[in-house]
């Protein structure tokens, strides 16, 4: 008898943790499993990429356009004490912003509807909503839960995440770094920590390298430029993905005569800062935003060179898809950068501040030889993991 699984995500947004859950939708054979996938709005410009076996359920979130539905709710999020919390987690991190950590809690709780289907695995496979809403509205045998990130990053108050991780069954983290950083942050719950790397389908990833966006005026314009070309794919946010140390390292090589095109994948919140500081620097030349794009790969695969210059990092799936896609790469020291990339081979760690990203592209600019002895390594290696299917169903399923 087939399995029952359903698979509990936000929306199907652009990101690297998408790509692993697609990637494992793909991977999960339907002889063997019934999957259902619960999104809290469906909506995402991914989400035409759901395999067709796959069953999309309504959306969780239950109070579209009711706005006296939704005031009831947050009444009652005041006087169950969810205001509370929010007030405390505010007071003792001396932040003035409302908390995510409660904010998702309140979601999960109170502005979803509750799934009563009963499944032999529930997992959720992104942390805040997904995991608090698999822990309190879905009936299942066993419960898993996925962290993309590091435990400190997104609980920065550990106990305000002790009520839904002790309904669970498993925490998965990506990286061994990752769990680590849990268990040291609440090691009474060690036993439920274990690290499952991301699926990526290596084909699937070349496939759509090679699917072009005629009018994507941007590649056009990507595609022509003859200078040493430097690709980030991120979220546009200036302090978690290091986007000030760009522009930092590029009006140093500019103003040093290196020439050079550093295009920059993604959208997000900070995007007119960003636009404010390049300008400023009069960069508008060498630092181009793109805005999102839904496939990034023919991008990657025309570039000389990923950078990730970020802070903090779980395990950036745009790094490995860049070495399949034989890109080399430079990354600051995130938790599992050293696990992540083989330095001096597949390209480089640095150190995490905000001058270490200069010498080392400079270096990699000036000394061809460099670039191309880490191009042929990439070539000669394989980092899809399809098989590693056989993990997650020998360990969970």
């Amino acid at each position: 008898m087939k399995k029952k699984i359903l698979f509990i995500y936000p929306k199907m947004m652009l990101g690297g943790s998408t790509t692993s859950l697609l990637s494992l939708l793909n991977c999960l054979s339907p002889k063997k499993y019934d999957i259902d996938l619960q999104l809290y709005r469906n909506e995402g410009e991914l989400i035409n990429l759901i395999p067709s076996r796959v069953n999309l359920l309504p959306q969780a979130f239950a109070y579209n356009e009711n706005k006296v539905e939704i005031l009831k709710k947050y009444f009652k999020f005041i006087l169950t004490g969810y205001l509370f919390k929010a007030l405390y987690a505010n007071a003792k991190k001396h932040k003035k912003e409302f908390s995510e950590q409660v904010l998702s809690e309140f979601q999960a709780r109170c502005l979803s509807r509750k799934n009563y289907v009963k499944y032999d695995f529930a997992i959720g496979y992104l942390e805040k909503w997904a995991n608090k809403y698999l822990a309190w509205c879905v009936n299942s045998e066993k419960k898993y839960t996925w962290i993309h990130s590091t435990f400190e990053k997104i609980a920065p108050i550990p106990e305000l995440e002790f009520s839904w991780i002790e309904k669970v069954d498993k925490v998965v983290f990506v990286a061994e770094d990752c769990k680590d950083d849990f268990v040291s942050l609440v090691p009474q719950f060690y036993e439920k920590a274990v690290t499952i790397e991301n699926i990526l389908y290596s084909n699937l990833i070349m496939k759509r390298s090679t699917v072009i966006d005629q009018t994507d005026k941007f590649y056009n314009i990507f595609k022509e430029d003859t200078r040493f070309k430097i690709i980030t794919v991120c979220r546009l946010t200036i302090e978690t993905k290091g986007i000030d140390r760009i522009i930092k390292c590029a009006y140093i090589m500019k103003n040093k005569g290196y020439q050079f095109g550093w295009y920059i994948v993604g959208e997000g919140e900070d995007r007119l800062d960003i636009e404010k500081r390049i300008k400023e620097a009069k960069l508008e030349d060498c630092v181009i935003l793109t805005g999102m794009k839904i496939n990034p790969y023919p991008y990657i695969r025309e570039s000389n060179l990923m950078c990730m210059p970020s802070r903090w990092e779980g395990k950036p799936i745009v790094i490995t898809e860049s070495k399949i896609l034989c890109v080399p790469v430079v990354v600051t020291e995130y938790l599992s950068a050293n696990e992540q990339v083989e330095n001096g081979e597949e390209g480089f760690v640095v150190a995490n501040n905000d001058d270490a990203i200069i010498p080392i592209i400079e270096k990699i600019i000036s000394s061809p030889d460099i670039l191309n002895k880490m191009k042929n390594t990439l070539r000669n290696r394989e980092y899809g993991n399809r098989e590693y299917i056989k993990k997650i169903e020998a360990d969970l399923l």
